[in-house]
């Protein structure tokens, strides 16, 4: 009963962890990337196939044992036979012997042929893992632009209510002065047009939100309504980064990118196989060595004095020349030669594209840097001019119409200085994923 009990307790446990880590609500981007990384559908299959290549290597290796075979014939024979001990004929006798051989062979010289394909197997393997590297942040960058985007749908909304609920101050404060004969009765249909207008903002940013959140269940494979909520950034963290130099130098950028590392694998795989097709032209000495006995019925002696005293070792030396295979051979050779020079073009073409992307995106990022610097200055205008024009609307100087455009430039200007802030963030992502290193915000 206690056992029982036990089992219980235990699987309400399971049930009750998976509930929480499928039902999770709040979703910060260290959870969504560590999801993806264990649950997104190509990344385990990229997995699968770095374990493929493991195998792969393994089974290189073991091609370096020779082999050993051992052979057993057992005959059986009926009929006329004839003694050669006593040289007579023998009929309707069953003789029956036995013949046991183990050998083996090893290639002396064979062009190198396993080398190169244990070598092949590596680079492989290495080349698999850069891409599974670089498919990983491929998926990092989607995740961390899907959040950002939910970021910023968030401040939209934000900016949105905010936008509403100063009209619906307005409306009240202007019914109070129309009320009281100190406006005309028009001065509130303007604002209510107004409010409409906001309210089917809202309703759009409320649902853009929505669209954003969806995306990014998408990207994780989640069920829609799995993200409820996602915590509030620390903006302040942007104001404590710098300008990134570019000092020409863009090269130090590129050691650890997993996009140039795939090129270089492809170049080293390419020159791996034009070696490899090159011995196939060189001749092939093996070396074969054996044991071997055998016994037979028509003989007096016992089975085990014929095995002992007719073992007989073998030795022997082979010599393969490839002539037949000669023109295929090449063909081979000259087509593996053109993969290797489409290799080495390759790789500078990749290098070449990754610092131009790499140049660009340092310079967007410092566009954006002081763009951003520029619009705080705006900022820090717009909410003096709103807080003037509020003190005119207080002494009758200004309308309420006024007041409102004046807080909406101040709230578009905010809105902005967030776009920008985002923007920056962005591109110092994109290029910490050129570059190979962690991305996070």
């Amino acid at each position: 009963m206690n056992r029982e009990k036990k089992t219980l307790f235990i699987v309400t446990l399971l049930i009750l962890s998976t509930i929480k880590m499928n039902g999770q609500s709040i979703w910060t981007l260290e959870d969504c990337l560590e999801y993806a990384e264990t649950h997104n559908i190509q990344l385990q299959k990229s997995n699968i196939e770095i374990e493929k290549q493991r195998v792969e290597v393994t089974q290189s290796n073991l091609n370096y044992i020779p082999e050993i075979a051992v052979y057993a014939d057992r005959n059986y024979s009926w009929g006329r036979s004839v003694d050669m001990q006593e040289l007579i004929v023998i009929k309707n006798k069953m003789n029956s012997s036995l013949a046991l051989s183990a050998s083996t062979s090893i290639p002396i010289i064979d062009g190198f042929k396993k080398i190169y394909s244990s070598k092949i197997s590596r680079a492989e393997l290495k080349l698999s893992q850069y891409e599974e590297q670089s498919l990983q942040e491929d998926v990092n960058i989607q995740i961390i632009k899907a959040y950002l985007e939910i970021l910023l749908s968030r401040e939209m909304l934000k900016i949105a209510q905010n936008e509403l609920d100063e009209i619906t101050i307005q409306i009240g404060k202007s019914k109070e002065l129309i009320r009281m004969g100190k406006q005309p009765q028009s001065a509130i249909l303007e604002l209510s047009a107004k409010q409409s207008e906001s309210e089917v903002q809202l309703i759009d940013a409320k649902w853009q939100l929505i669209s954003k959140k969806m995306a990014l269940e998408q990207i994780l494979g989640l069920t829609w309504g799995s993200i409820e909520e996602i915590p509030i950034y620390d903006y302040e963290i942007i104001d404590k980064k710098e300008m990134i130099s570019l000092d020409g130098n863009i090269s130090k950028y590129l050691e650890g990118s997993p996009i140039l590392n795939i090129a270089k694998e492809k170049q080293i795989i390419a020159k791996l196989n034009y070696n490899q097709s090159r011995s196939q032209l060189m001749p092939i000495i093996g070396l074969s060595l054996g044991y071997m006995t055998y016994f037979g019925s028509s003989s007096n002696e016992k089975i085990s004095e014929q095995l002992k005293a007719n073992i007989n070792p073998t030795v022997g030396i082979s010599l393969q020349i490839p002539l037949f295979r000669l023109y295929s051979t090449y063909s081979q050779v000259k087509r593996t030669k053109l993969n290797l020079s489409y290799a080495n073009i390759e790789r500078r073409q990749v290098q070449t594209d990754l610092q131009n992307k790499i140049s660009n995106a340092i310079v967007d990022a410092n566009r954006y840097y002081d763009s951003r610097e520029a619009m705080k200055d705006g900022v820090k205008s717009s909410e003096d001019a709103y807080y003037a024009m509020q003190k005119r609307y207080e002494t009758g100087a200004a309308t309420a119409m006024d007041l409102i455009i004046a807080h909406n430039s101040m709230i578009k200007t905010k809105s902005n200085l967030f776009q920008l802030s985002l923007q920056y963030l962005f591109q110092l992502i994109i290029i910490d994923c050129y570059c190979g290193k962690k991305i996070s915000l």
